[in-house]
């Protein structure tokens, strides 16, 4: 179960919780940043998809800084830095 200390107790909840939180902001849609983190995550090119998920995080437009992190939450995930995922995909909310 997830609690509030932004921990999880199990991997397996952990990682619905990321699911969860990827398909919120899939659906929300994407800014060009948005978009080319993705891409980057998704061709495996982790230096190239924080870049681009920071600069959306900073955007003053709260939809695109949400969806900026919960970028960074799924990259920091992909490369099994689990504390700096949950702690980005906190910020999305």
């Amino acid at each position: 179960m997830f609690n509030f200390n932004g921990r999880a107790e199990n991997e397996k909840e952990e990682m619905v919780l990321v699911m969860a939180v990827s398909a919120m902001c899939m659906m929300a849609g994407c800014g060009n940043t948005v978009k080319d983190g993705t891409e980057a995550l998704e061709q495996g090119d982790y230096d190239t998809a924080i870049a681009s998920f920071e600069e959306a995080a900073g955007s003053d437009d709260k939809e695109e800084a949400a969806e900026g992190y919960c970028g960074l939450g799924m990259t920091y995930y992909e490369q099994k830095q689990y504390d700096q995922a949950l702690e980005m995909l906190e910020k999305a909310f």
